[in-house]
């Protein structure tokens, strides 16, 4: 039996500003976009909804679900994961040219956790997105 990553699926504050930096920054593509939806279910508050979609990668493979609730109020930590948080969890995602990519991040002005760095083969960085999640950033 195989077994395979589906997706990793983050909740954000901000579903369009999360979008663009995913879709814009890190060059994913919207999938599909289920626009919104009931949530009573998840939440368990009626009359609750959400947006959400998956991104993909340039093979069509679907790797983040973003979803943001409405209606609801959504605890959020403060301030950005840290590597030694026990609740720390990022999204990797591998590039082709992840110099071009990191160089896109730092024009923006995207807060960097760990530069662009080379050890033991691998060629990798830290962001934060939209939200203070970590993403790193690896070349193939």
């Amino acid at each position: 039996m195989s077994a395979f990553v589906g997706h990793t699926s983050i909740a954000v504050s901000d579903y369009d500003k999360s979008v663009a930096f995913y879709t814009e920054l890190l060059g994913l593509h919207m999938d599909v976009d289920f626009g919104l939806m009931p949530a009573d279910m998840l939440t368990r508050k009626e009359g609750s909804t959400m947006r959400f979609c998956l991104l993909a990668d340039d093979e069509g493979h679907q790797c983040i679900e973003l979803f943001q609730f409405i209606g609801v109020e959504q605890r959020k930590f403060e301030g950005k994961v840290r590597h030694e948080d026990f609740w720390s969890s990022h999204v990797c995602i591998l590039y082709d040219d992840v110099d071009v990519v990191y160089q896109r991040l730092v024009d923006a002005g995207v807060d960097i956790d760990i530069p662009l760095t080379e050890n033991s083969g691998y060629k990798f960085a830290y962001v934060f997105d939209p939200d203070g999640y970590m993403v790193e950033l690896v070349a193939k």
